[in-house]
């Protein structure tokens, strides 16, 4: 399991500029390039911008775990599962909660839920602990 959480201190440096920071976190976040995350906003819209910044590093993370894991996953003996930990509410399902985003690089929120790993999920339940965050 990959998992992002609200208010990543990771990514708010990351987005605010971190080159004035030491080496070994410089090394650390020089890792979130790849993810192709944004690094522009404005004051006023940081917050929405983390919050896709951080759902897209876990998407990223998963496509590397997918990558990686392949033949295991094909074998149905391992899933590479995204989740957002929300001690926020930005998910507006209460704080404290995870939430599934991504399955094995799907990230559609009805196909996740539609995936066997959740079929003995009652569909209320289902619907708190499956999301997205629509941007």
């Amino acid at each position: 399991m990959i998992m992002g959480h609200s208010d990543c201190g990771a990514l708010k440096a990351f987005m605010r500029g971190y080159e004035n920071t030491e080496d070994p976190i410089k090394r650390e976040l020089d890792n979130l390039k790849p993810a192709g995350l944004s690094r522009e906003y404005a004051e006023e819209n940081f917050e929405e911008i983390l919050l896709h910044n951080i759902q897209k590093n876990v998407d990223y993370q998963v496509d590397v775990g997918v990558g990686k894991y392949r033949d295991l996953i094909r074998d149905e003996k391992l899933a590479v599962i995204g989740a957002f930990y929300d001690f926020k509410n930005d998910f507006d399902r209460g704080c404290g909660r995870l939430t599934f985003i991504n399955v094995n690089g799907e990230e559609d929120r009805d196909r996740i839920g539609n995936l066997p790993l959740f079929e003995n999920i009652s569909g209320g339940f289902k619907d708190i602990v499956v999301g997205r965050l629509k941007f």
